[in-house]
């Protein structure tokens, strides 16, 4: 049996799901706590790591070693990462990894 859809379509409700935690905890919280311009900061340091992350690990499935060194990145610039879901900076890096999954997916 093909589990690849199924793989698929599990992943595609996790994505859904990290989205709209993002949505509903992590905007409020970054915007209650943060200026613009720290907020503007700190998800471009994010998105940095992420990209740096895909740059040197691009091989498929090594997710945990990519995640592994955003965390230690943003430890390096001063940003905790806790180990909850919620916890704002990983929701972040999700949203990050999301945005960076849809522009390769839609790119030519």
């Amino acid at each position: 049996m093909n589990w690849q859809p199924v793989f698929d379509a599990i992943l595609s409700l996790v994505a859904l799901v990290i989205t709209g935690l993002t949505i509903k905890y992590v905007v409020p919280w970054v915007k209650a706590n943060t200026s613009y311009k720290e907020r503007e900061t700190f998800i471009g340091i994010v998105r940095d790591a992420v990209l740096a992350a895909e740059q040197t690990t691009a091989q498929k499935g090594k997710g945990a070693d990519k995640f592994a060194f955003v965390v230690q990145y943003l430890e390096k610039m001063g940003m905790l990462v806790g180990e909850e879901n919620d916890d704002p900076v990983r929701v972040q890096i999700e949203a990050a990894v999301k945005e960076l999954n849809l522009l390769q997916s839609n790119a030519p």
